[in-house]
C-alpha cells in the first residue's frame, strides 16, 4: 500500500491526523510529566519511569510518534528480554506504554494505538506451591525462631499484602468489636525512603473480623509490648505500628520479603515468598468452611 493510498484510508476510516515530528521519547517523557506523575503514587510513578527510560525509550525513542508500528513495539519487547527482563515485567512495559500511546491518541497526535497490536510472549506456567498442612507447619516453625515469626503468621490468617501487614496500626486493631480495619499501606521509595498511603480504593479498605487464633496472638504481642513501655515509662501514640524492627521503627518491606525467602530456605522450601502466604490464607479459610467470596473478601481483591 503506497503512501497516498494508506493516507487515503486513514480519512475513511477517522484514523487520520496531521503528521507532527514529536518522537516516542518526547512525547513519553511529556506523558511521564503531565499524566503519570499527578495521577500515581510515587511508588508506581517510578515503576512507570523506569520502564520507560531503561527500556522503551532506548530501544524505540527515536522514532517518530505518528510512524510508531507494531513492529517497533515489538522490537521493544525483544530488547527488553535481551536485557534480562522477564516475560512477566515485558507485560508491565507493554501495559505502561499502551496507557502513554492511548493518551497519545485522546490528545489528537495518532489515530490509533498499535501498542494493542503487538502482543507480548504468553506468561510460561509457574508452578505454586499448594497449600499443605506440613509445608506451613514448616514454614512457621521455622519463622518463630525470628523476630518475624507473628508478623508471617499473622499474615497466613488474615492474607493481607504486604504493605497492608507493615501499615497495621495498634488504632486500627479493635479488641472489643475483634476487628481489624485496613487503612493504610507502607512502601519504600527510593530516595524517598519508607511512605505511609491511604490504601487505594474501596476493596482495599476493608473491615476483618478475628478469628479466636489471631486475637490470642494480637492480644499476647500488645502485652508484650505494653510491659516494654511501661518499664521504660513511655506511652506510645495510637497510630504505633503493629510491626517495627528492634528499634521501634517501620519495617523495610524489601528487608521483610528477603527474610521471609530466607525462612523458607532454612525450612527446605522452595518458591515460597510473601504473596504466597495470601494464597494460603485463601486456602486456609476455605478448608475451614469458608466460602470462595468471602476469602476474596479477605484478601481485598
Amino acid at each position: 500500500m503506497d503512501l497516498l493510498t494508506r493516507e487515503l484510508r486513514r480519512f475513511d476510516t477517522g484514523t487520520y491526523v496531521p503528521p507532527t515530528k514529536t518522537t516516542v521519547s518526547q512525547w513519553l517523557e511529556k506523558w511521564l510529566a503531565d499524566y503519570a506523575e499527578p495521577s500515581l503514587r510515587a511508588t508506581t510513578y517510578r515503576m512507570y519511569a523506569g520502564y520507560i527510560r531503561r527500556h522503551v525509550v532506548p530501544s524505540i525513542g527515536h522514532v517518530q510518534l505518528a510512524e510508531l508500528r507494531p513492529d517497533h513495539v515489538k522490537a521493544a519487547h525483544k530488547a527488553a528480554r535481551d536485557q534480562g527482563l522477564s516475560k512477566l515485567s515485558v507485560r508491565h512495559m507493554h501495559r505502561i506504554l499502551h496507557k502513554a500511546i492511548n493518551d497519545a491518541m485522546t490528545d489528537g497526535l495518532v489515530g490509533r494505538n498499535v501498542v494493542g497490536l503487538a502482543k507480548p510472549d504468553k506468561l510460561d506456567p509457574r508452578p505454586k506451591l499448594k497449600y499443605q498442612p506440613e509445608v506451613v507447619s514448616a514454614f512457621l516453625a521455622e519463622a518463630r525462631k525470628t523476630s518475624y515469626g507473628d508478623a508471617l503468621l499473622l499474615d497466613l490468617f488474615l492474607g493481607l499484602r504486604r504493605s497492608e501487614l507493615l501499615g497495621l496500626r495498634w488504632e486500627d486493631v479493635d479488641f472489643d468489636q475483634r476487628k481489624i480495619y485496613v487503612r493504610q499501606t507502607l512502601h519504600y521509595v527510593p530516595q524517598m525512603g519508607i511512605i505511609i498511603y491511604p490504601t487505594k480504593n474501596e476493596t482495599s479498605t476493608r473491615d476483618m473480623s478475628m478469628s479466636d487464633t489471631v486475637l490470642l496472638l494480637l492480644r499476647a504481642m500488645r502485652e508484650r509490648l505494653e510491659a516494654g513501655w511501661s518499664t521504660l515509662g513511655i506511652t506510645p501514640p495510637p497510630d504505633t505500628l503493629v510491626f517495627a524492627d528492634a528499634t521501634g521503627h517501620m519495617l523495610s518491606p524489601n528487608t521483610f520479603s528477603m527474610e521471609t525467602r530466607k525462612i523458607a530456605e532454612r525450612a527446605g522450601l522452595q518458591g515460597v515468598h510473601l504473596h504466597l502466604l495470601r494464597h494460603w490464607a485463601a486456602s486456609l479459610a476455605l478448608a475451614q468452611g469458608g466460602k470462595p467470596q468471602g476469602s476474596a473478601r479477605i484478601l481485598g481483591s
